[in-house]
């Protein structure tokens, strides 16, 4: 089925909506990195050398070598490999969304254990083997994210 004859207006609509998901946690997701995004953005201005060169009507501002270089090297190097400082520097972006994930994951538990729960029966020990896995698991979250 061709869509050709859909007005561009409406294609757009309709993909930008099926495009995103359309809940609370990904919105606030969203709304984080706008505002690490923003915070990046203000640090980056404020290291640019002051004076600017005009150059064909436009005005452009200098970053000094030594940072250029050093945020390449980040760039490729891995996060294994990179100093206890620059990885604190990545754990204060996450600790931004942590507690959004966080409690997620403990919003969804108990209907993870309510379906587990639900099919188990006392003569099927495969299924009670999952279902105290599940258990087991989900014990393991709670207490890690309570930490």
């Amino acid at each position: 089925m061709s869509t050709d004859y859909i007005d561009p207006e409406i294609k757009e609509i309709v993909d930008r909506a099926f495009k995103y998901p359309n809940n609370r946690l990904f919105e606030k997701l969203a709304e984080i990195e706008h505002e690490r995004w923003a915070d990046w953005q203000r640090y980056l201005h404020s290291r640019l050398i002051k004076h600017h060169i005009q150059l064909n009507g436009s005005n452009y501002y200098l970053l000094s070598a030594d940072l250029k270089n050093n945020w390449e090297r980040q760039i490729e190097t891995e996060y294994d490999n990179l100093s206890e400082q620059e990885k604190d520097s990545d754990r204060e972006q996450v600790l931004r969304y942590w507690d959004l994930i966080k409690d997620e994951v403990l919003r969804l538990m108990p209907d993870r254990m309510e379906f587990s729960n639900k099919f188990v029966r006392e003569d099927n020990l495969q299924a009670w083997g999952y279902n105290m896995a599940v258990s087991e698991i989900t014990n393991k979250l709670i207490k890690l994210f309570k930490e």
